[in-house]
């Protein structure tokens, strides 16, 4: 599982969304790049960073490239649960200690995932970007 916590740190340049656009000349490549335009306008407004870059942030592309370059992240094992109600709803929490929480759905039959903590950026955005 790669969060938002890692994935907010990476943030790729409209203009790799539009080179990889213009070369491979599909429909699909064309959808993506606007998506990735609403994204940015969307973005920019709540985070500055998003903005200066003129990007977004590289959620689904961080997946693959932990799929194919795991070495550019650190990862830990543990139980994943998603908050349903509450004041934390829909917030991901991991079981990173092996002790009891006082919660249900924390029961030793849920399986471990491999969870995401660190990203490096910079290298991340060298393995997307085009030569």
């Amino acid at each position: 599982m790669v969060g938002l916590d890692v994935t907010h740190q990476v943030i790729l340049p409209l203009n790799l969304f539009k080179a990889i656009a213009d070369h491979h000349q599909h429909v699909a490549m064309d959808t993506l790049h606007q998506a990735v335009q609403f994204y940015n306008a969307f973005y920019s407004q709540h985070d500055a960073e998003v903005g200066q870059v003129n990007g977004c942030y590289g959620h689904n592309v961080l997946a693959f490239v932990m799929l194919t370059n795991p070495e550019l992240f650190s990862l830990q094992s543990g139980r994943v649960r998603v908050a349903v109600n509450g004041l934390a709803q829909g917030q991901t929490m991991m079981q990173r200690k092996n002790v009891i929480y006082p919660q249900d759905g924390w029961h030793d039959d849920i399986p471990h995932t491999q969870v995401c903590l660190q990203v490096q950026a910079e290298a991340c955005k060298q393995v997307v970007t085009p030569p």
